[in-house]
C-alpha cells in the first residue's frame, strides 16, 4: 500500500541535509518511510521518499518539534508525477495535505519564575 491516506510514516534525518524538517519558501519537506508486517512478524519497506507539506500543513509542521523516528499518521496524501521529454525521466512529487502527529507528547513543563510575594492584606 506504501504512501496512503490513513497510513502511518516514520520520520527520518534527510542524509543531503542532515536535518529531519527541511523548510522551503512555500513548502517543508521530510524523508518519511512506511513499512508492513510479513507474515513471519518482521517488518518490510514499502514506501521511502521525500515529502512535501503544504497547505495547511506547511505551517503546522514548521510547529512542531518533528524528530528522526517520529511518527505522524498521513491524513490527506497524494502522489505527482512527471515526465521530462529532453531528458526522459519521470519525476514522482509526494505531497502531503494534512497529517497527525501518531504518539502525542507529554507536553514540557512551563518555566515559571517567583519575582516577588504578595501581600496579605
Amino acid at each position: 500500500m506504501g504512501f496512503a491516506n490513513g497510513k502511518y510514516a516514520t520520520a527520518w534525518v534527510d542524509r543531503n541535509t542532515n536535518k529531519v524538517l527541511n523548510i522551503f519558501e512555500r513548502y517543508a519537506e521530510v524523508q518519511l518511510t512506511t513499512s508492513k508486517k510479513k507474515q513471519d512478524g518482521t517488518y518490510e519497506t514499502d514506501f521511502s521518499g521525500r515529502c512535501r507539506f503544504v497547505g495547511k500543513c506547511f505551517e503546522k509542521i514548521k510547529s512542531l518539534d518533528i524528530r528522526e523516528k517520529d511518527r505522524l499518521k498521513l491524513l490527506e496524501v497524494e502522489t505527482c508525477n512527471r515526465y521530462d521529454k529532453e531528458k526522459k525521466t519521470s519525476y514522482n512529487t509526494y505531497i502531503v495535505w494534512d497529517f497527525e502527529l501518531a504518539e502525542s507528547r507529554q507536553p514540557t513543563a512551563p518555566k515559571t519564575e517567583v519575582v516577588g510575594e504578595r501581600s496579605s492584606s
